[in-house]
């Protein structure tokens, strides 16, 4: 299958998105994380009681993947963490996600040029931007 692209905006002011062109698809098994915020409490009979706040749930840190970085996705992601870049992130799919990233773990691959990385990326959902 042959990788494709995502399209990066980043927020630029107010409701607008410029598009800073596009990134390799990261690994194809990306999948976002979600935890409930249901809070379990003893009642004073003791028995359990489950209490849902109005937000149902949060969606966790999703972890990108992408391999045999030649520097171009390393560089222009530690500069979108250095600057506190808000980004939208649109998939194959048209699947958006709007958020920043927030970590960048390069890993040197032995044997094969200096410059040469996978990289572990974390990316935080903040849909409200």
């Amino acid at each position: 299958m042959p990788r494709t692209n995502w399209n990066v905006y980043f927020r630029e002011s107010g409701e607008s998105w410029t598009a800073d062109g596009t990134i390799p698809a990261p690994n194809s098994d990306l999948n976002i994380p979600v935890v409930s915020t249901q809070i379990k409490l003893k009642g004073a009979d003791g028995d359990n009681l489950f209490v849902t706040p109005p937000t149902k749930f949060v969606k966790e840190l999703l972890e990108f993947v992408f391999i045999n970085d030649d520097g171009t996705i390393k560089n222009k992601i530690d500069a979108y963490i250095q600057n506190q870049t808000n980004l939208k992130i649109v998939d194959s799919d048209s699947v958006e996600y709007i958020g920043r990233f927030i970590s960048l773990i390069p890993a040197w691959i032995v044997g094969l040029s200096p410059n040469t990385y996978d990289l572990r990326v974390t990316f935080e959902q903040m849909p409200n931007l």
